[in-house]
């Protein structure tokens, strides 16, 4: 069975990700040398990005069908 898992990472990320069927966005590519590699966390290509934090504060957004443009939206006004 598939599990959601959480990583903690800071940006620059050092991944690029892309929109699949039904608005869903997971990892094409992770650069062996950017955060989410030297994270420490178990990232793999393939996997679904399913929530990110927030804007500030410690509530998680929900990003399942949400689309590329709005996941990265978000990622990218997020702090830190």
């Amino acid at each position: 069975t598939q599990r959601d898992r959480y990583a903690i990472l800071k940006k620059p990320l050092g991944l690029i990700l892309e929109e699949k069927e039904y608005g869903m966005v997971c990892i094409a590519k992770i650069d062996p040398a950017g955060n989410a590699a030297k994270s420490g966390f178990d990232i793999k290509i393939g996997d679904v990005v399913v929530a990110v934090s927030a804007t500030f504060g410690d509530e998680v957004w929900s990003t399942r069908g949400i689309g590329l443009d709005r996941v990265l939206k978000s990622i990218k006004i997020r702090s830190g």
